[in-house]
């Protein structure tokens, strides 16, 4: 890559595509640090600003993800995460994929669960 563009420097066409509009991406980028689809800002903006966020699974075994993480330092059992202010525990919240990876790109803590819903 060559300059203040994703050009590729032997054939100069343009490296980055936008995932919603399939243009080259010569402007701001937005590029998801997980699931790396990304394109333009404003379109990447226009997208979510228009739809809802959603309450993202806690299972994402499905997809070989866990909310699950492993404890190196004592040996014992992965600990579940969840999110919580005293008060109750929290969903996730995020939009799907532009590109439809199945990722959840902008993920934040969402609504609150009743405690019928927490156990």
């Amino acid at each position: 890559m060559t300059g203040a563009h994703a050009l590729c420097s032997t054939c100069k066409s343009a490296v980055v595509k936008c995932s919603i509009c399939h243009l080259p991406v010569r402007t701001l980028l937005f590029q998801c640090s997980v699931c790396t689809h990304g394109g333009h800002q404003e379109c990447y903006r226009r997208y979510h600003m228009g739809r809802p966020m959603v309450d993202i699974p806690t299972s994402l075994s499905a997809r070989g993800r866990s909310l699950i993480r492993e404890r190196d330092d004592n040996g014992e059992e992965g600990e579940e995460v969840t999110c919580s202010e005293g008060r109750g525990e929290r969903t996730l919240a995020g939009h799907p994929c532009a590109a439809g990876c199945g990722h959840y790109c902008w993920a934040t803590v969402g609504r609150h669960l009743g405690a019928e819903e927490a156990s």
